[in-house]
């Protein structure tokens, strides 16, 4: 399968969404916040794997030898998952009883950051893809450059789910 880049991923997700449309948005919002947590978790502990203040055994989605590739398709994949989870969840709010004027901007205000996210996350692709080494160096010193870009969706899910009265704290399990 030929590699994709940010966009097409973001693309990707969109049209797969179309196929399977949400009849509930609350759910799935949480989700993806849930999805995000997880990613940033295992980047804070590939981080310190890599600055030699942890053993391996920590990590949950990759090995030692596969984190270079893990690392290199987060860019895609979570530009995938803003496509098929975060925007498609927002827009399927009004399932869960909030009126639809409600929903508008926060939509619109999500779409435009997500947007700027997936620009970032395709350049950042681009870089690992030439050298991941680069990025193990920024993680050394404290300055990474996937964590804040998946802070950033999760904020986009944060700031939609503060908008619209629900509580961003409750958990997916």
């Amino acid at each position: 399968m030929p590699s994709l880049n940010c966009h097409q991923s973001f693309d990707e997700g969109v049209a797969m969404r179309a196929a399977y449309p949400l009849c509930q948005g609350e759910y799935k919002l949480r989700e993806f916040r849930y999805r995000t947590d997880q990613i940033l978790s295992e980047l804070a502990y590939i981080r310190e794997y890599k600055s030699g203040r942890v053993d391996r055994w920590g990590l949950q989605f990759c090995t030692p030898l596969c984190i270079y590739l893990w690392l290199r398709d987060v860019p895609e994949n979570l530009s995938y998952m803003i496509a098929f989870n975060l925007l498609p969840s927002i827009k399927a709010l009004r399932f869960n009883g909030i009126e639809e004027a409600r929903i508008t901007p926060v939509l619109s205000l999500a779409q435009r950051q997500a947007k700027d996210v997936v620009a970032s996350l395709e350049d950042v692709r681009q870089t690992l893809r030439r050298r991941i080494g680069v990025e193990y160096n920024r993680m050394r010193s404290g300055d990474p450059t996937l964590e804040p870009l998946v802070k950033m969706a999760v904020c986009i899910a944060d700031d939609a789910l503060c908008a619209l009265g629900l509580p961003p704290e409750r958990e997916v399990l």
